[in-house]
């Protein structure tokens, strides 16, 4: 379980909810805002709970480390630098560029 949740009680509220909207570059109407927090209240609930089970005992579950279920790796023909830069709409030559995600970080446009 997450650190945040073990030591108290959670709680996802509206500044909580516009701070992820924020982040992802949501704009949410305060209406949209009244009908998500819930919604997300009972995701976060959910996640707390999954977290919460014991798990200690249970066998491994995963199954990539079996190699006979990856592919060879073949490399293949593929575009060129050129061609791809050419298409893009914002590059400095060697780069694609893309809009700022996060503040004071990524290329500005």
């Amino acid at each position: 379980m997450r650190e945040y949740m073990k030591k108290e009680k959670y709680i996802f509220d509206a500044d909580t909810l516009s701070h992820i909207a924020d982040l992802a570059r949501l704009d949410i109407s305060g209406e949209e805002a009244e009908l998500m927090l819930p919604q997300m209240r009972e995701i976060i609930g959910f996640a707390a709970e999954i977290c919460g089970v014991e798990s200690s005992d249970m066998q491994d579950g995963r199954v990539a480390e079996r190699a006979e279920l990856l592919r060879e790796d073949i490399p293949e023909k593929s575009f060129s630098r050129e061609a791809l830069m050419s298409a893009a709409k914002y590059t400095d030559g060697e780069y694609f560029l893309v809009p700022d995600a996060l503040e004071n970080g990524g290329a500005k446009q």
